[in-house]
């Protein structure tokens, strides 16, 4: 073995050591029990009654005192959000303005990548540059952007599909 194939041989392990991978499987049967997923998030409301609850239990009236921030993510671009985060096995998918998707560790906040629309500078939107979430399916995530466009997206890579 060379000296350059060791370094590349070395190189390729580190960055499989380094970079975790993002995976994300959810099958139309999760999402049909969403709700049942008390660590997960896969719906904009938690699950199709669209009740926005959670069935975890650690966070009680008696300990809600001690509560601390652990880490907060800060966005590329001010303004309000109109974004539900969708939380799948550990990662979480969340919309920034304009159209952003990142994929962030939900433990940590570390960012594993952040996939870009570019809008036609000339674009003129309503109401506001805001997006209003992702959807899921198998490890697609989809969003609808302010341009009328519909992008599926790696959950692994955050490359358009």
């Amino acid at each position: 073995m060379t000296r350059r194939t060791r370094g590349a041989c070395l190189a390729a392990l580190l960055t499989a050591v380094a970079i975790p991978r993002v995976q994300a499987q959810v099958g139309s049967d999760r999402l049909v029990n969403a709700a049942r997923e008390a660590r997960n998030w896969l719906i904009y409301s938690g699950g199709y009654f669209s009740n926005r609850y959670s069935n975890l239990t650690q966070i009680t009236p008696a300990n809600a005192r001690n509560l601390e921030l652990k880490w907060m993510y800060q966005a590329a671009v001010a303004g309000a959000w109109q974004t539900t985060p969708l939380v799948v096995d550990g990662v979480m998918y969340l919309t920034q303005r304009p159209n952003d998707v990142v994929a962030l560790d939900a433990k940590t906040g570390r960012v594993y990548w952040i996939y870009r629309h570019t809008l036609d500078p000339t674009q003129i939107v309503c109401c506001g540059a805001n997006n209003r979430g992702l959807a899921i399916l198998g490890d697609t995530l989809f969003m609808g952007t302010l341009d009328a466009h519909l992008v599926a997206i790696d959950t692994k890579t955050g490359r358009p599909i």
